[in-house]
């Protein structure tokens, strides 16, 4: 990837993607409609670098799309393009050595979330195999 200089390389900034007046709304002519044309829509919206990440209901606001529909835009789009989340946003990882260690940071954040999830998961099915195994109230046992 070359070095984008631009954090808002499809619309500029927020305020230019709005064609400069803070009340106008931005287009979402390419987000809503339907079909496999909106994949990539996301992807061409995010700078690169951790230091140029938009915030998602910023970002959702660019796409013209709600936050739980950036969210499930996003997932769809990270099985082809890499993705990176943090604090501070979406983004695509930088080149170089900085791109290198912000996709190290980004999977580690994602490993602990995956390990977190399967803590909680054991836990979950521990508490459901030892309700499934004791009898129901009003059951009589026949052994």
């Amino acid at each position: 990837m070359s070095k984008n200089k631009n954090p808002h390389p499809a619309g500029g900034t927020a305020e230019q993607g709005k064609g400069g007046k803070p009340d106008e709304t931005v287009s979402n002519i390419h987000f809503t409609s339907g079909g496999a044309g909106r994949q990539g829509r996301i992807f061409t919206l995010l700078p690169q670098g951790e230091e140029n990440a938009i915030p998602g209901p910023e970002l959702a606001q660019m796409a013209g799309v709600s936050p739980r529909k950036l969210r499930l835009m996003v997932d769809a789009e990270r099985l082809k393009y890499p993705i990176c989340a943090s604090d501070s946003g979406y983004f695509l990882h930088d080149d170089g050595h900085k791109g290198v260690l912000e996709l190290r940071k980004f999977l580690r954040r994602q490993d602990s979330r995956c390990a977190a999830n399967r803590r909680v998961t054991k836990s979950a099915r521990a508490a459901l195999k030892e309700l499934e195994h004791k009898p129901l109230e009003g059951q009589e046992a026949l052994f």
